[in-house]
């Protein structure tokens, strides 16, 4: 059995409709230098095999106390509400995103999205985090939510360091009982060996002038077999707009 099987998945078909992601590395400067991951230092996967981010015993415990939640988002996290004033700050904490609509919701003319994204690794303190990422969502705010994610991300809660990270996200129920972190729970399928969700990213950009380093992440929705990295099934996670 694959690593994050779930029943609700049945078999996996390479030929089946599905949602996907894909992530490239890239770099802005003549010299070509690839982002890369810390772990291919160490050599690669063979064929057949994925590499996954093994999950030790303090991971859990720097979770938190509910051992059962670890690598899900706390319930109610979706940033404000799109009245709120991202400047107010006499509700709590707050979230700045950019974010794109697509127009009409029915339409079948979007099948996914990509961006390119600067790589850094942000300072925070142990109880914050600072991500990049795209965020595609289904459903409504005030209802039943359905949620991709892929970028990178620093969050010491749940790994234990500052290192920038490639991450993925799905919900179906608005972070209520579903979705999780990566591969910490079932419902997202790894099938490329040269890529771990949860590594560290390397090298990253600096403010002094040095080169600037960026991943590219796509999400998209495919309906026959091509090559690609990762995939969500389309009955878990649809690519609709608002």
């Amino acid at each position: 059995m694959r690593p994050s099987y779930h029943p609700a998945e049945g078999q996996f078909d390479a030929n089946k409709e599905s949602t996907r992601v894909y992530a490239n590395k890239e770099v802005t400067n003549d010299t070509k230098t690839i982002v890369s991951q810390l772990w291919h230092k160490n050599g690669k996967c063979p064929l057949g095999t994925i590499p996954i981010r093994r999950t030790k015993e303090e991971d859990v415990l720097r979770g938190g106390s509910l051992v059962k939640m670890y690598g899900m988002k706390k319930h109610g996290s979706f940033p404000i509400k799109l009245e709120d004033d991202p400047n107010d700050g006499s509700r709590g904490a707050r979230y700045e995103h950019a974010i794109a609509y697509v127009g009409d919701a029915k339409s079948d003319k979007y099948h996914g999205s990509k961006v390119t994204i600067n790589v850094w690794e942000p300072h925070v303190e142990p109880n914050e985090f600072s991500s990049s990422q795209m965020w595609i969502l289904g459903g409504s705010l005030n209802g039943r939510l359905e949620s991709i994610e892929a970028g990178w991300h620093v969050r010491p809660e749940l790994y234990g360091d500052n290192n920038p990270r490639l991450f993925t996200y799905w919900t179906m129920d608005t972070y209520k009982t579903t979705g999780c972190y990566n591969l910490l729970c079932s419902g997202f399928i790894q099938i490329n060996n040269e890529i771990v969700v949860g590594a560290s990213i390397s090298p990253f950009s600096t403010y002094d002038y040095k080169p600037q380093y960026d991943i590219s992440v796509l999400i998209w929705k495919v309906c026959a077999f091509q090559l690609k990295q990762f995939y969500f099934p389309c009955h878990n996670a649809i690519i609709r707009g608002h």
